[in-house]
């Protein structure tokens, strides 16, 4: 799992890496930039959705060893900081979001 995980870092690095040196040599395209806004949305998004399934799999204990899950936690630190420490609506909305998913895993 660590492996994988740390594959996953490396492309994800290599490809920001690969959009940032695209984006400055291409300045002058609009299209591009609104292009790589949406990619940048869309991979936050879908970051944020992922929060949910991954605390239901960690806690229910039969999904995920206690040992995957403390490898996969640093990705979603900033998630459940939110959650944990964070301005009441982010910090509501994200354990509502929590809560929908520990639902579906627990029947």
């Amino acid at each position: 799992m660590g492996i994988v995980l740390s594959v996953m870092g490396a492309c994800g690095a290599a490809v920001c890496i690969w959009a940032t040196v695209r984006l400055i040599a291409r300045s002058k395209s609009r299209r591009w930039i609104a292009s790589s806004v949406a990619v940048a949305g869309v991979l936050l998004l879908a970051y944020s959705l992922s929060y949910g399934p991954f605390v239901a799999l960690s806690e229910s204990g039969r999904h995920l060893s206690n040992s995957q899950a403390s490898a996969i936690y640093p990705i979603y630190w900033p998630i459940y900081t939110i959650e944990d420490r964070g301005p009441e609506p982010f910090k509501s909305t994200v354990r509502w979001y929590a809560h929908l998913w520990r639902g579906m895993v627990s029947q």
